[in-house]
């Protein structure tokens, strides 16, 4: 089996590294031609990364309140709280007591009823909140409080309007949700609004939507040269009047982009800054985001994450091919040559404290591996969030989490069937944020749990996880579980599929964790992938001290070995040459890319540039990993085997 601390490693060798209406991309999500097991990327030990909540030396053992179970803040029949990037969902109201909000519907067909709910947990209980708070029906809320207490909730009608973005105002003390439509584009539909909340009063809110895309039942035109245009938004009195409207933000345009699909955006705001990550799912395209530093005015953008610029763009059609050499990048953790690393559609955006944005996604390859047809092909059992921060600079992110390994095999033991779709999501994703007023950043995020399988459908159950950096992101605490004890009642944990996590953006003294969690794996209103069923939306309250700081020491190659491997691709031998420090034997080893350790034999004994045959007979066509220990130091590098 593949050793924990090879991938830890191979984290850093990759740094510098959907609509339920339409898909602007002509992407077909099925298991490749040639499929991988979940364990063919990082693993993450337990062991290792998550703290043992019964042993102080590891955490803060949990006080008595902080032992309180989960608490159910309502329900809804509409499973699919987004279609990608969460819009914001809980804050705190000047009372300091949780206001939550999610997508609603009491109806288990149909879902005329469907709108916003909104519950506040008043002395310590939850109220009853069994109906929408707009009076036409509506979707995909995101919700927020004002600098002068005033409450928003800024969602698409689909109603007496339909699809147009619809905005409910409360008064600070008042009773009454106060509606009106935001004009689009004349005679544009617009759909799935984001916003935040900036500006040095925190009166101005920043909101994003896009045009209706083309096909399905929104009734979407071609804007601007683009299937789904994203437009931009600004009022500076708490939405009385809208000082920007449908506005086309350079960049984010057809000069970049062919359109977009719900949800495949985010937004965040603090004082005078803006940013929005743009997270189109399986995107042959690079990955930016988009920064205002005057309230909106004026904007530019920063590379997260660079794609290949040969594919940049590329669209599979019928004689259309590319090659292993087109890929450029030799990405260690790759499941295929020909397979590139782009995101899962789910992300997030966070601006702190000095105005610097943060950002996270779903790690995800895309394929086309197929050139007689139209279709791409993704890996569903891709695994790790990806973060970036501005200061890094330019196509410089990092594997900070994911999935676990908690039986300790070196594997994550489940099959491509048995991940339930949640679009292109990858095992692990759903990533949202928020930050404390001493800087500490907050990640929350889903994940699948091996040991936990459903028995309908043989599907593994999706658990949440939070952890945090008081180092503004340059180093990461371990995560902690958060649907297992003594959060969740231990006779349910292997019961439950857990998602659409949800933090405040602003952590209080308390981090609240708003999530959805039924007994099915998957979606029933977002592909319907089991029938109708009643969904809990759950509340848990963690204590910040709940969360370690304790940084896992993950052990780096040593790039002065000078490792190469000639010829490389190989057939039947290939020769190691690595500058060696002496002292005791050095071992060769060599992993395939679901993790096995397939072949190992004793190196050269002493010092200087040392050459040494490696034997590949036996080793089937394929992508592999060569590592070399010598003296307490170890180099990678990867290894193509060809007929």
């Amino acid at each position: 089996m593949l050793n924990k601390y090879l991938f830890a490693a191979l984290t850093l060798l990759i740094s510098g590294a959907a609509s339920a209406q339409t898909q602007s991309q002509k992407i077909i999500l099925k298991t490749p031609n040639h499929p991988v097991k979940l364990n063919s990327n990082i693993l993450f030990t337990p062991e290792v990364n998550v703290p043992n909540i019964d042993n102080s030396s590891e955490m803060t053992q949990p006080t008595s309140t902080n032992r309180n179970l989960e608490e159910t803040v309502g329900i809804t029949y509409w499973d699919a709280q987004s279609y990608g990037a969460m819009s914001s969902r809980i804050y705190a109201n000047d009372l300091g007591e949780p206001v939550a909000h999610w997508l609603f519907s009491a109806q288990p067909t149909g879902n005329s009823d469907r709108g916003t709910a909104q519950n506040v947990r008043v002395s310590g209980t939850w109220g009853n909140s069994n109906s929408r708070v707009e009076a036409a029906r509506t979707g995909f809320p995101a919700a927020a409080l004002l600098g002068d207490g005033t409450e928003i909730i800024i969602s698409h009608n689909t109603g007496a309007n339909p699809w147009a973005i619809w905005m409910a105002r409360k008064t600070p003390g008042g009773n009454t949700w106060t509606e009106s439509a935001i004009p689009g584009p004349p005679g544009v539909r617009m759909l799935w609004p984001k916003i935040a909340i900036g500006g040095a009063d925190k009166m101005t809110i920043h909101m994003i939507a896009i045009t209706a895309p083309v096909g399905g039942t929104t009734g979407g035109v071609i804007y601007e040269g683009l299937n789904g245009h994203l437009l931009y938004y600004k009022s500076t009195d708490g939405g009385i009047t809208w000082d920007k409207k449908y506005a086309i933000i350079p960049g984010i345009d057809n000069s970049r982009y062919d359109g977009f699909s719900a949800d495949s955006y985010t937004i965040d705001a603090s004082g005078s800054s803006v940013a929005i990550g743009i997270f189109r799912a399986y995107d042959w395209n690079d990955i930016f985001l988009y920064k205002s530093e005057d309230n909106g005015e004026t904007w530019t953008d920063r590379l997260v994450r660079d794609f290949p610029d040969a594919l940049e763009g590329y669209t599979p059609l019928p004689g259309v091919s590319y090659t292993e050499a087109d890929v450029m990048e030799i990405d260690t953790l790759s499941p295929d040559p020909l397979a590139v690393m782009t995101n899962d559609g789910f992300g997030s955006v966070l601006i702190d404290e000095n105005g610097q944005a943060h950002v996270w996604f779903g790690r995800m390859y895309v394929i086309d591996n197929n050139f007689t047809d139209s279709s791409s092909f993704i890996y569903p059992g891709t695994n790790g969030i990806i973060y970036w921060k501005e200061d890094w600079g330019p196509n410089n992110s990092q594997i900070i989490t994911g999935a676990f390994d908690y039986d300790g095999d070196g594997s994550i033991n489940a099959s491509n069937d048995q991940i339930a779709p949640y679009g292109g999501a990858n095992i692990s994703s759903f990533p949202v944020t928020g930050i404390a007023a001493d800087g500490t950043i907050y990640l929350c995020y889903a994940a699948l749990n091996e040991q936990h399988i459903s028995s309908e459908n043989d599907e593994l159950f999706r658990n949440l996880y939070l952890m945090k950096s008081t180092s503004n992101g340059d180093s990461w605490g371990n995560p902690i579980e958060l649907t297992a004890p003594p959060y969740v009642d231990e006779a349910i944990v292997p019961f439950i599929e857990c998602v659409w996590p949800s933090i405040p953006r602003n952590i209080g003294e308390k981090v609240w964790v708003l999530y959805q969690q039924d007994y099915l794996t998957g979606s029933n209103v977002w592909g319907a992938h089991h029938p109708p069923a009643e969904n809990a939306i759950n509340w848990i309250e963690v204590d910040p001290m709940d969360v370690p700081v304790k940084v896992l020491e993950t052990p780096k190659p040593d790039h002065t070995m000078q490792l190469t491997l000639s010829p490389n691709p190989a057939t039947s031998q290939t020769i190691l040459t690595a500058s060696f420090n002496g002292g005791r034997f050095d071992k060769i080893e060599i992993f395939d890319m679901m993790g096995s350790h397939v072949q190992a034999q004793n190196g050269k004994y002493g010092s200087g540039t040392l050459p040494t045959t490696i034997d590949l007979v036996g080793l089937n066509p394929g992508l592999y990993i060569v590592r070399l220990t010598d003296d307490g130091r170890f180099g990678l590098a990867k290894l193509v085997v060809v007929d």
